[in-house]
């Protein structure tokens, strides 16, 4: 009975605390998910695209509890292919598939309220900047499937910057006394040019330090 109580209270977040006075550095990767409108038909319907991502950055405990974050991401080119696309030009409309390469980075920063020591529960409010990259787009006429063409419709690469606003809710589980492993899904809401919502899912592997 008593092992079984001392393991409950060992993995159980609410019964520890953080370390104050940590600086911390992550470094991972994860997977994320865009949710994007086809490039120059903001009333066509959302695609979901799915693309690798890049993390790394930095947390300081300021108490037990609280923690400020800063990070920076980024995610490879992807393409995207959103069917039944109408597009307008000089006075006429062109229904198809419109296919895009999308490539997006940006940096975050916001506090962290954590529970937990060897457990750690966090949740959290991100704020910052996201860039995206539209290129290599293509409008094709697809009515007839055995025998595409693509429209002459002129689609200029463009980039799209955006405020970024992402609640963050994550579990850490810091093993080792200067190590820990981070498991922190969020949703970021891009507000700006060409909205979209992202989700994304992120592992990280930490190293602290004490000051």
């Amino acid at each position: 009975m008593r092992a079984a109580c001392f393991l409950l209270l060992a993995v159980l977040p609410s019964v520890a605390l953080a370390d104050r006075g940590a600086l911390s550095i992550d470094a991972g990767g994860g997977v994320s998910a865009p949710f994007l409108r086809a490039p120059y038909a903001p009333d066509s319907s959302t695609l979901r695209l799915t693309a690798p991502s890049v993390w790394l950055g930095g947390r300081y405990a300021l108490s037990n509890r609280l923690e400020l974050t800063a990070s920076a991401f980024w995610e490879p080119a992807v393409t995207g292919w959103h069917n039944g696309v109408t597009l307008n030009s000089e006075g006429s409309a062109f229904r198809g598939t419109l296919r895009e390469t999308v490539q997006r980075y940006g940096a975050v920063v916001g506090p962290r309220y954590l529970v937990g020591m060897v457990w750690r529960v966090s949740l959290g409010l991100d704020v910052g900047w996201s860039h995206r990259s539209y290129s290599s787009m293509e409008h094709i006429d697809d009515s007839n499937p055995a025998a595409p063409v693509a429209y002459e419709v002129p689609l200029r690469d463009f980039t799209a910057n955006n405020l970024v606003l992402s609640p963050v809710l994550g579990m850490e589980w810091a093993a080792g006394d200067h190590w820990s492993v981070s498991f922190q899904p969020r949703v970021q809401l891009l507000v700006g040019p060409e909205p979209a919502l992202v989700l994304m899912a992120p592992v990280t592997f930490s190293w602290s330090w004490y000051l």
